[in-house]
């Protein structure tokens, strides 16, 4: 309790407030954990709407965090790329075309708002190092695109020319 009334959530950022939390802490060399005791439950509402919306305010989230604290927040804008390729990878054999369609639509929502949420003048930049840290974000963003866009179609396209055992080239 008294942590976080010494560190409160910052309301500027409605999503990506955890990230922020984590980095102030560290960055105060207060210890943090994970407790195996404590079960937290999301709950997000049902159908695709939904979904597009948590997906554009989590990277929005991303994007101001990275405003915020430049360099240190800069690795977890490219979670959403981790998480989609894998999703898109594992997709035909667990859920078929709709799963791989699913995380499409994440690593798109995901990408979207993260550059609203860079764009979002509402939160500070703090100092050279988020400058410097937001460009290399809207580089690494559109290399992420590219190799989410290839790794969208490369995928099922491999998949069904060697399930009609055609050669994928």
């Amino acid at each position: 309790r008294e942590v976080l009334q010494a560190y409160p959530l910052d309301d500027r950022l409605r999503s990506g407030e955890d990230i922020d939390l984590r980095l102030r802490l560290t960055g105060d060399h207060v210890p943090i954990g994970v407790s195996d005791n404590v079960t937290v439950r999301h709950r997000f509402a049902p159908g695709r709407p939904a979904a597009a919306e948590q997906w554009d305010d989590d990277g929005r989230g991303l994007g101001r965090v990275v405003r915020k604290h430049g360099w240190r927040a800069l690795p977890n804008a490219f979670v959403p790329l981790a998480v989609g390729t894998i999703g898109i990878v594992a997709a035909p054999f667990r859920r078929g075309a709709d799963g791989a369609r699913y995380y499409m639509g994440y690593l798109f929502g995901n990408y979207r708002g993260l550059v609203r949420g860079l764009l979002d003048g509402r939160v500070p930049v703090n100092g050279l190092s988020a400058r410097a840290a937001m460009t290399a974000a809207f580089v690494g963003l559109g290399l992420s695109v590219v190799a989410a866009a290839a790794i969208a179609v490369g995928i099922p396209v491999a998949l069904l020319s060697s399930a009609v055992g055609e050669d994928p080239r």
